[in-house]
C-alpha cells in the first residue's frame, strides 16, 4: 500500500508507478484534483482540519484502524537524541536566563516574519534567544539579528538529531510555519508559532500557541502574495512567550 498525504499529480504519478494499493484525499479537498486519478481509493477528510489530524485520520482510514482524536492532544514526546548530539550545544545554554530557540526564517519568503520585528522581540524578552539556521540565507538574518540585539546568540549548523537536542532542552520555541518550530511540538516542549498565509497544522493547548495575521488562507494552495505575517504585533508575541515561560516554570515547580 501507498498513502500518498501529499495529494500532487506529480506524488500521484510516482505512486501509481510503483503499483499495489493507492490511496489519498478525496478530489473535493486533495489539492490537485487530477492525482485522484491515479488512486485506487480516496478519503474525504475535512480541510478544516490541522494538518497533523488530517494526516494521522487519512493513515488510519487507509489502514482501515480507529483513531481516537484525543490521542493526538494528549501524546507523549516522540523525538529524541543521544548525549553526544546535544554535546554540540551544550555551552550555548545558561542558567541565569530562559533558553529560547528562535526559528526567524523559513524556505518560502512569504512564511517570514520581518526581522527587524524578531530584533524586537528578542529585545524585549530579555533573554538567551538561540537563533538556529540552515542555509545561507537563514545564517544571513541570523547574523542580523546578533547584530542588532544583544540577547541573540547564533547556534552553530546543526544536523537535525543536533536540532532536536537543542529544542528538546528549551524553555520554549519561537518561529514560523517551518519545521524546527513544529519540532517542539513533537517534544512537547512550549512553542509560539506565527502563521500568515498558511493554516496552523496541528492542535493548539495551553503549551503549544499560534497568532496569525487574520488573512484568509487558501488550505490548498496558499496565496504566494500574501505577506501579511507581518502584521502580526511584537508586543503580542512577547505578551504570550512571556505567558509560556510562566507556564513551564509553574510545571517545573510541580515536578
Amino acid at each position: 500500500m501507498i498513502i500518498d498525504l501529499h495529494g500532487m499529480l506529480k506524488s500521484a504519478l510516482i505512486a501509481r508507478r510503483l503499483g499495489g494499493v493507492r490511496t489519498g484525499f478525496h478530489r473535493s479537498v486533495v489539492k490537485e484534483p487530477l492525482a485522484t486519478l491515479f488512486y485506487t481509493k480516496t478519503f474525504n477528510v475535512p480541510l478544516s482540519e490541522p494538518a497533523v489530524n488530517r494526516y494521522c485520520a487519512m493513515i488510519a482510514a487507509s489502514l482501515g484502524v480507529s483513531l481516537d482524536p484525543g490521542t493526538l492532544a494528549g501524546k507523549a514526546p516522540f523525538l529524541f537524541y543521544l548525549p553526544e548530539h546535544a554535546a554540540i550545544t551544550a555551552d550555548y545554554f545558561r542558567h541565569d536566563r530562559k533558553n529560547i530557540v528562535l526559528v526567524p526564517e523559513t524556505s518560502i519568503d512569504y512564511k517570514n516574519y520581518p526581522k527587524d520585528k524578531w530584533v524586537a522581540v528578542a529585545t524585549a524578552l530579555k533573554e538567551n534567544i538561540l537563533v538556529c539556521h540552515g542555509s545561507h540565507a537563514e545564517l544571513a538574518t541570523a547574523n542580523y539579528l546578533a547584530e542588532h540585539s544583544p540577547y541573540v546568540t547564533i547556534l552553530p549548523r546543526l544536523n537535525l538529531n543536533q536540532l532536536k537536542a537543542v529544542i528538546s532542552r528549551a524553555d520554549l520555541v519561537i518561529g514560523g510555519d517551518t519545521g524546527p518550530t513544529h519540532m517542539a511540538w513533537a517534544c512537547n516542549v512550549p512553542s509560539l508559532a506565527l502563521f500568515g498565509a498558511t493554516s496552523i497544522p496541528y492542535g493548539m493547548g495551553q503549551r503549544h500557541r499560534a497568532l496569525t495575521s487574520g488573512s484568509a488562507v487558501n488550505r490548498r494552495r496558499p496565496d504566494k502574495r500574501d505577506f501579511s505575517i507581518g502584521r502580526i504585533v511584537v508586543d503580542e508575541i512577547v505578551r504570550q512567550a512571556e505567558e509560556l515561560l510562566a507556564i513551564g516554570n509553574d510545571e517545573k515547580s510541580r515536578e
